[in-house]
């Protein structure tokens, strides 16, 4: 079902904001092997400086994720997005055209 209603190219993007920000990369990195971003970000009610990690991953990895978050730090904001395509590294590029039928 959510194939048909998605297409077949699915992917989520995962906001993680947390003090711990460098523990959590580095865990992403050794048991997803998967590439992140580490951006600037000013908090809006105490307007401290804060750090958010972003990174795009399969729906399957969303499980392994929240479960590394959760182990270094319980007090993590998470806001997991809908990706509709991601390329780069990692991710599939559209694969050029094959025609069916070859002209002679």
């Amino acid at each position: 079902m959510d194939t048909v209603q998605q297409g077949a190219y699915t992917a989520r993007g995962l906001i993680i904001i947390s003090d711990k920000y460098k523990e959590i990369g580095k865990m992403i990195d050794l048991k997803l092997d998967r590439g992140f971003t580490y951006l600037k970000a000013l908090g809006g009610y105490q307007q401290d400086e804060k750090r958010i990690i972003y990174v795009v991953v399969s729906p399957r990895e969303i499980p392994l994720v929240k479960q590394l978050v959760e182990q270094e730090d319980p007090h993590a904001f998470v806001n997991i997005i809908e990706v509709n395509e991601a390329l780069g590294e990692g991710f599939t590029y559209k694969q050029k055209h094959r025609h069916l039928f070859i002209r002679k």
